[in-house]
């Protein structure tokens, strides 16, 4: 009789996998983590005063969603494939409308009473150094990186060049410097309207009768983001 070979035992895991298939897998495989304290170490420290959620305000709203809305604008204007000519559009609607918050909210912060001041000191500043620095994105295509038509392929999906871009920074700069003229403006015809109404010794009455261009809810910057959206649609 012909004695039957023993076949050698794999070491089993829980899973019912080999030890080496085990090794190929493991990183694929999900980990948990259970209930404890968030590390909030490397996390963005939240604004504690007024004037610091103004210049966060400035730098992620102002400037950055006004210049998202015309880059977003100068790239539909190649864009040929229907996905994302559809989410450039619903792009343009939403970060106009998040522009005009921020505006919005920015006139507010300065037009209070008490930290108006203090709010613009610490806003001007830094956003003349954003404005400055505002000449990167990372949907350029680099002039003489890559042949025609694969630059025709690409602005099909909404990829522009480095002179478009040129092109629109110098939209945005114009843009977000009318918006902060606007802003400015507002505070210096409440500031002299409170003056005068001291000066005339009614205050109270003087302030309801302030000119409407003084107040924060009669700011309209999505008018002048509106206008800077069809300059951009027809650069062409």
């Amino acid at each position: 009789k012909k004695k039957k070979k023993k076949k050698k035992k794999k070491n089993k895991t829980v899973n019912g996998g080999s030890k080496e298939e085990e090794k190929k897998t493991d990183l694929a495989t999900p980990v948990y983590f259970s209930p404890g304290p968030l590390n909030i170490d490397r996390a963005r420290r939240l604004a504690k005063t007024l004037p610091e959620m103004a210049v966060e305000l400035m730098q992620d709203g102002c400037v950055g969603e006004t210049e998202a809305v015309l880059i977003a604008a100068r790239q539909l204007l190649t864009a040929t494939d229907p996905h994302v000519r559809k989410t450039l559009q619903a792009i343009v609607q939403e970060e106009a409308k998040h522009a005009e918050l921020a505006w919005k909210t920015l006139a507010w912060s300065i037009s209070q009473k008490e930290q108006g001041g203090k709010v613009l000191q610490a806003v001007l500043p830094v956003f003349e150094k954003e404005l400055s620095k505002r000449t990167k994105t990372t949907t350029v295509i680099r002039s003489g990186a890559i042949d025609s038509k694969q630059v025709r392929t690409l602005q099909r999906y909404g990829v522009v060049n480095e002179s478009a871009i040129l092109e629109v920074n110098k939209i945005s700069a114009v843009l977000v410097k009318g918006l902060m003229d606007d802003v400015q403006t507002m505070f210096e015809e409440k500031k002299t309207t409170i003056i005068k109404s001291k000066v005339n010794g009614n205050e109270q009455e003087n302030q309801k009768n302030a000119p409407s261009t003084a107040h924060w809810t009669t700011f309209n910057p999505l008018k002048r983001v509106e206008a800077a959206i069809k300059q951009v649609s027809s650069l062409g």
